[in-house]
């Protein structure tokens, strides 16, 4: 629920300059302990990297495309717009496609934990995730894939239900016709297009949102640390020198 971890004092402090000299001192040390652990984690993934699997994944006309057209590394990721783990990762995404720029490409496939578009589940994970990436697709097929990909992200991990009176909303507030939306999120069309990204998903192995492939190179975490890790090892092994800068030293390159 929105507010939990927070004590009875109310809103936490604004920024680490609100806390006491304790505090931010505690901050500091887990945050050197945080930097420490993903040198470690990344060293070993560069250690064992040439040695993984390339998958052939293809993006199909209706995914989410964003990025160069031609990249020199290309990010496939298939997530869940209910999954907490996604709706954290994606604007860490959104940021490193942008500071890599006109070297990469991000491709968003849909993969709800919903039975309604996701047969092969045994259980409903995420009940509303299924009409969620149908809304999205809807988005897409208007023009306005990204915007209505990152306002139901970022309604969802506020806490907000995804419900079709919801979507509705939202998909107003990106400026898609109301009649053609309503009609898009219940067209056989439109989920089946859904039920494609699900099949490509079940086809690549994932067990799990988000996923994340790098030129065919499957992520061992759904950290997007290790999608930048990639993304630099792949530039580099092109000849690409100009990275942006690893200011914690995480990646060591």
């Amino acid at each position: 629920a929105a507010g939990e971890g927070h004590g009875k004092s109310g809103a936490p402090p604004a920024s680490v300059e609100d806390l006491s000299p304790e505090q931010q001192e505690e901050v500091r040390k887990q945050l050197a302990e945080i930097i420490v652990q993903a040198r470690t984690a990344i060293a070993a993934f560069y250690k064992d990297y040439d040695t993984f699997p390339r998958k052939e994944l293809t993006p199909r006309g209706y995914d989410g495309r964003k990025g160069t057209t031609e990249p020199l590394v290309r990010i496939i990721e298939f997530a869940d717009f209910e999954c907490p783990h996604c709706q954290m990762a994606a604007p860490q995404i959104k940021d490193i496609v942008e500071r890599y720029g006109d070297k990469v490409e991000v491709v968003f496939k849909n993969y709800p934990l919903g039975k309604k578009c996701n047969e092969a589940l045994t259980r409903d994970v995420h009940p509303n995730a299924c009409e969620a990436a149908v809304a999205v697709q809807c988005g897409g097929q208007a023009g306005r894939y990204w915007e209505m990909h990152d306002l139901v992200f970022s309604t969802a991990a506020a806490g907000e239900t995804l419900s079709t009176r919801q979507l509705k909303k939202l998909a107003e507030q990106v400026g898609l016709e109301a009649n053609q939306f309503a009609n898009c999120i219940t067209s056989d069309e439109t989920w089946a297009e859904v039920r494609a990204q699900v099949a490509d998903g079940r086809d690549a192995g994932i067990t799990g949102t988000p996923s994340f492939f790098v030129n065919g190179v499957a992520m061992p975490s759904p950290h997007p640390a290790f999608v930048e890790a990639a993304i630099r090892r792949e530039l580099l092994a092109k000849g690409v020198t100009d990275l942006p800068a690893d200011q914690d030293g995480v990646f060591g390159n």
